[in-house]
């Protein structure tokens, strides 16, 4: 809230739900987690797709197609709608 305050011409906001990257050697579980988190969003019909983990290059592809458009306004680009293959895909929504 306060950074939609600050008055800028256009604000893009990116909520990942958590970001994968590089692999770590320490990360224990981490497999074991996406397997089952996987079996879990498909019993409950894909509810858990708005936390889906998402690449952190991903992201940061969402990110430059953003600062390259020229729109004013406040944009919120939730979790499920940095998962599509393009950033004006019509899921990103626009808040004030």
């Amino acid at each position: 809230e306060s950074v939609k305050k600050l008055g800028f011409w256009a604000v893009h906001i990116f909520r990942p739900a958590a970001l994968l990257g590089e692999k770590n050697p320490n990360q224990f579980g981490a497999g074991a987690a996406k397997l089952i988190g996987g079996v879990l969003n498909r019993v409950t019909g894909g509810r858990l797709d708005r936390i889906k983990p998402i690449e952190a290059d991903l992201v940061a592809k969402h990110m430059s197609g953003a600062a390259q458009n020229l729109k004013e306004g406040i944009f919120v680009y939730p979790s499920s709608s940095l998962h599509k293959d393009e950033l004006n895909s019509g899921s990103i929504r626009k808040s004030t």
